[in-house]
């Protein structure tokens, strides 16, 4: 029990809340990854007027609500990252995804949110 909680501990990318877990992806790892080119891609899954407002540079708006619909536009290769203003919609959008056979979602730890309190620089508009 003691080497589960050590586990647990030691490995922030894994966040259970007494659920499945989730893997998650700092901002600055994914920053790096966008300045490199890597093949990444990161989904905004806020509403419209929320990604116009502000997003993550070269973020692709695909709003929860429409996420069912669109996944298809998600690539299956590569690392996808997911994002939203709040745990709940992020993961939502996460088990969505991974019940569609997505085996390469991350969720952006701390959304939006902890990419801006980081310096890290958004985007506004379409």
């Amino acid at each position: 029990m003691a080497l589960v909680v050590a586990a647990c501990l030691a490995s922030p990318a894994l966040a259970d809340h007494g659920r499945n877990p989730v893997t998650t992806e700092q901002p600055d790892v994914v920053r790096r990854l966008l300045d490199a080119a890597q093949p990444i891609v990161v989904v905004d899954v806020r509403p419209g007027p929320d990604y116009r407002a502000a997003h993550v540079p070269g973020a692709r708006s695909v709003p929860r609500t429409e996420l069912a619909l669109r996944a298809h536009e998600i690539p299956q290769r590569g690392q996808v990252v997911v994002y939203s203003d709040t745990m709940f919609e992020a993961r939502w959008a996460y088990e969505l995804l991974r019940s569609l056979g997505y085996r390469n979602v991350t969720i952006l730890e701390g959304g939006l949110v902890g990419w801006s309190e980081r310096g890290l620089p958004v985007e506004r508009g379409p």
